[in-house]
This record gives C-alpha cells, structure tokens and sequence, in this order.
C-alpha cells in the first residue's frame, strides 16, 4: 500500500505558473512586436516625409538643406521619429533619413537589446517624377 499524498496546493501551484508563463510571453511578443512594428512603419513614413518635401519643392529654385531640414522635421517629429539627413543632390533626388526607437516594456532596458529597438530609415524621392 502507498501512503496518502497530500495534493493541497497542486492546482494553484499549477494556475500560478501558468499565469506565470503567460506574462512571460505576453511580454516577450509585446516587445517583439514593438520592434518590429517600429521597423517596418518608420520606412514607410521616410518615404512619405520624402514625398511631400520632393512635392513642396517641385518647381522652386535650388533649395539649401536648411529648407529641405525645416520642411522635413516635422513631418518626421509628428510620427515620433527624429531627422538625421535631409539634403537634395545635383540631380534632383530628396534624401531623408530618421531614426526612431520602439516602446518597449522590457528590450529598451537592456543594454545589449537596445539596438534592437532602435529602427533607421532611408528614403530617396526624386522631384523630377512629379
């Protein structure tokens, strides 16, 4: 015969790990979907940004890159990305590039995951295509 087991406490030690596990990977895909969300919607944004500078440049002379600077930081501020180049080259092609780092719950506090959260994107429009 077998001696009695005491099984008090099984189910909730059982219910506290998976909830346990459940957090763990609800932050895990959080953080991963931050990141790559991040990644993916900043291109798309400096291709827009580019866009419209390219627009609002057509048919004026020669612009500095202080104009084209003034034109495209805010478009990039209103997505939370920060300019980094802004400059037109002899042919008439807009450059952008900004860079923007995702909201993260746990990546961005760990030193060796930051780069991970940070994105950087590149964009060339020409404003001859109009």
């Amino acid at each position: 015969m077998s001696p009695l087991r005491d099984e008090r406490g099984v189910i909730i030690d059982w219910l506290a790990r998976t909830v346990l596990f459940l957090a763990l990977l609800g932050l895990v895909l959080f953080d991963g979907a931050s990141a790559t969300v991040n990644y993916l919607s900043l291109q798309s944004v400096a291709d827009e940004t580019a866009a419209a500078v390219s627009a609002d440049l057509t048919g004026s002379s020669r612009p500095t890159e202080s104009q084209i600077a003034e034109e495209a930081a805010p478009l990039a501020e209103e997505h939370g990305a920060r300019l980094l180049k802004a400059e037109m080259d002899a042919q008439g092609v807009v450059l952008i590039k900004m860079r923007r780092t995702a909201t993260t719950l746990f990546l961005g506090r760990i030193s060796a995951a930051k780069k991970w959260t940070r994105a950087t994107a590149v964009a060339h429009f020409d404003t001859n295509a109009f």
